[in-house]
């Protein structure tokens, strides 16, 4: 009952604050685990790792959809003017 008539000493406050952030600056530079792999093309991916990953995807990963994508997707036809 005492603790809640005193207020926290601020020192104790601040260094379990620098704890806190030293903690989750750690956490954050850990690995993960986890491989990524960056590519201009889904071609250059390896199709049957691409295919394993995908296959419960939804039909935007598909390498035949991302070939569209890659192909046509981004262009326009020049400016639009109204």
């Amino acid at each position: 009952m005492a603790d809640k008539d005193n207020p926290p000493n601020p020192l104790r406050r601040l260094a379990s604050s620098l704890r806190d952030l030293r903690e989750r600056h750690r956490d954050r530079h850990r690995p993960t685990g986890f491989g990524f792999v960056f590519a201009d093309r889904v071609d250059y991916l390896d199709p049957k790792r691409w295919d394993a990953v995908a296959v419960h995807g939804t039909v935007f990963l598909r390498r035949e959809v991302l070939r569209v994508i890659e192909n046509h997707g981004g262009k326009t036809s020049g400016p639009v003017t109204r």
